[in-house]
């Protein structure tokens, strides 16, 4: 996928104005695409991802639910892509579409590590209640 990143910077799209939006989009689906698979090397490759993309990019809402690359990693509890991306710089309490933050995909999904790290960093729940066993 970064061949698609280099292809389109070739044929200078980089002008237009829509070419930050596919870029985001690229990136945000390299970055998901670490995440879901989940092993402890592609979580080297999405955290070697993280640091060579530009921030504002790993903001982007991926269309249909609106999911940022932190709700993904968040979802899927990969803990040390979730702490590069805060490294990076991402917007913690960013809502999808259905209203949720990737804190609540933590609570929801019982991704305690996940979630204790972006809660300690400022991370917010739309969520009613912490579980219990989760440091305050």
């Amino acid at each position: 996928m970064q061949g698609a990143i280099n292809l389109c910077l070739e044929d200078d799209t980089s002008k237009r104005p829509d070419f930050k939006l596919l870029q985001g989009e690229v990136e945000a689906a390299i970055i998901t695409e670490y995440c879901i698979k989940g092993t402890d090397a592609d979580d080297e490759k999405a955290v070697a991802f993280i640091q060579q993309t530009h921030d504002f990019l790993l903001d982007y809402k991926e269309r249909g639910l609106g999911w940022t690359v932190l709700h993904r990693a968040c979802y899927n509890n990969r803990v040390r892509v979730v702490r590069a991306l805060v490294a990076k710089g991402v917007y913690l309490n960013i809502q999808n579409n259905a209203g949720y933050t990737a804190l609540d995909y933590c609570v929801l999904y019982k991704n305690q590590a996940s979630g204790e790290y972006l809660y300690s960093v400022g991370g917010r729940c739309n969520c009613k209640t912490y579980p219990s066993e989760w440091k305050q």
